[in-house]
């Protein structure tokens, strides 16, 4: 499944399993739980990922690493939005820990310089969706 299908069909799948592959767009880690901002480019905004610390291997998962998740969809009350619980984690494919599209606001001349990692920005996401209507 893609995370647009997960969003279109949220209601009949809480409490069901799902598997999505996508990207880390952010990645938090308290005392005892993670948080994984993950998206796959089929909606601007991304879902999130929760897991607890030590029940899912996430080492080696960082701001722009491919994965394959697999989690089971449930609500959260607080924004009335959906999380997916995570039950196992696969790194297709890592990256570096200087990687340059961190999680923060990059200027428009920065992205020139590296122009094959535009995609990946929300900036350029969003003039993308434009341009395809």
């Amino acid at each position: 499944m893609n995370i647009k299908q997960v969003l279109a069909e949220r209601q009949s799948l809480i409490g069901k399993e799902v598997e999505i592959c996508g990207w880390v767009r952010n990645h938090r880690q308290q005392k005892s739980i993670g948080f994984i901002d993950f998206y796959d480019g089929t909606v601007f905004n991304p879902v999130q990922l929760v897991y607890e610390i030590g029940k899912v291997d996430t080492v080696g998962v960082k701001v722009g690493a491919c994965l394959q998740v697999v989690g089971k969809v449930v609500l959260n009350e607080r924004n009335d939005s959906i999380d997916i619980e995570l039950s196992s984690v696969t790194i297709l494919g890592t990256c570096d820990d200087d990687f340059p599209i961190q999680p923060k606001r990059h200027t428009l001349e920065f992205l020139r310089e590296q122009a094959y990692l535009r995609p990946r920005t929300r900036v350029f996401q969003a003039v993308f969706r434009i341009r395809s209507i």
